[in-house]
């Protein structure tokens, strides 16, 4: 569209040279509209042109920049494509101080159900154990009646005889193994918050 109005404007100025009365009388309004229209043209193939120029250089920039900090990091640098330095050198640390937390765990409650050392927080593992059990929905009737021949049938004894046959059975299959974990988990991140509030 713009050649063809560089066509007409050229056509025009041609005829102005040689007939320029002509021109003038006939083709006044004609020679006004064209060259209006070639200046609109020009002025939208130019904002055409520099927002296409700017859209290529932001979707460039994006690409230079770490998705975490937003820090401006040339491409070749990035690391997987997407962060700076410090951020991965972070995601990575993170990664892998969790990988060594969950094995330390694993360590901790595997020394503990053998019976090679004391769990660490034996007190806190007693209380929620006992704390699942009082809150049992219904009484496991083997176990009671075991607590009871125990016990020479004095109910009150064979309450408590109940609760110290449960919880051997728990350790027995591995159950205290769930609460350990939870407790573990939980002292870990205490930890991490007292260390992250200096």
């Amino acid at each position: 569209m713009m050649a063809l109005v560089l066509i007409a404007v050229l056509g025009g100025v041609y005829q102005a040279r040689y007939n320029p009365v002509e021109l003038v009388q006939g083709n006044e309004a004609a020679l006004i509209l064209g060259l209006l229209l070639w200046s609109v043209t020009a002025w939208v193939f130019i904002r055409s042109g520099k927002k296409a120029r700017k859209d290529s250089r932001i979707g460039h920039d994006e690409k230079e920049h770490c998705i975490s900090c937003g820090r401006w990091v040339p491409a070749p640098y990035l690391r997987e494509g997407q962060y700076c330095y410090d951020c991965f050198k972070k995601i990575r640390g993170a990664g892998e101080d969790t990988a060594h937390e969950e094995a330390r765990h694993r360590e901790t409650i595997q020394n503990a159900m053998a019976g090679r050392e004391p769990f660490p927080y034996q007190a806190e593992l007693d209380r929620r154990v006992f704390e699942s059990l009082a809150n049992e929905e219904e009484r496991d009737g083997a176990t009671m009646i075991q607590a009871m021949a125990e016990s020479d049938g004095d109910k009150e004894k064979a309450k408590a005889r109940y609760f110290r046959l449960r919880y051997k059975q728990m350790n027995e299959t591995h159950e205290l193994a769930r609460f350990m974990r939870e407790i573990l988990e939980e002292k870990a991140k205490l930890s991490h918050g007292k260390f992250s509030g200096y």
